[in-house]
């Protein structure tokens, strides 16, 4: 008996490399095989990437805020559009200008792992992107007042009090 193939993404025509797949490993919109009744909240969610299957593994590059000192991000995909940040390692300047990093995109909804050991060089364990220059990620300290993008300089202000839970889009170099 042959496999079930995999079923195409309706928005983009791609078709993932597994047949299990629930979402679109190129524009992370489900798949029409995943089950739309199934509903989890964000608790859930950031605690389960380690029991889904990746779909898909993306590194973006980051910055220090502090030192601007470069590192990569790890993103594992997991179920309903989530990307979870499961590592970070240090980098060399070289490497983290490569063209790798213009290769691919990750869209969906960034979550921080319970794993996640945030940034390499300070205590900083969360991220933010700027869209200002679409280059990589910063490390930010919780609750901090304002924000210095660690690759074009450009200041902003976070929102802790409303957390986002858009999805984006993101540069990303893909496994």
């Amino acid at each position: 008996m042959k496999p079930a193939a995999p079923p195409r993404c309706l928005g983009c025509g791609h078709t993932p490399s597994r047949a299990d797949a629930k979402f679109c490993s190129r524009c992370g919109r489900p798949l029409a095989n995943a089950d739309p009744k199934r509903r989890k909240t964000k608790d859930v969610a950031a605690t389960e990437g380690d029991q889904a299957a990746p779909e898909a593994v993306s590194m973006c590059r980051a910055r220090c805020s502090r030192s601007r000192q470069p590192f990569i991000i790890k993103f594992v995909q997991g179920s309903r559009g989530f990307w979870f940040a499961r590592s970070s390692w240090v980098v060399s300047e070289k490497r983290i200008e490569g063209p790798i990093f213009e290769s691919g995109t990750i869209r969906g909804r960034l979550v921080k792992h319970r794993e996640y050991p945030g940034c390499p060089y300070c205590p900083n364990d969360l991220w933010r992107y700027c869209f200002t220059c679409n280059r990589g990620f910063g490390c930010i300290e919780r609750g901090s007042p304002s924000y210095v993008c660690p690759w074009c300089g450009e200041p902003s202000t976070p929102k802790w009090d409303s957390p986002s839970g858009r999805a984006i889009r993101v540069r990303a170099a893909r496994d």
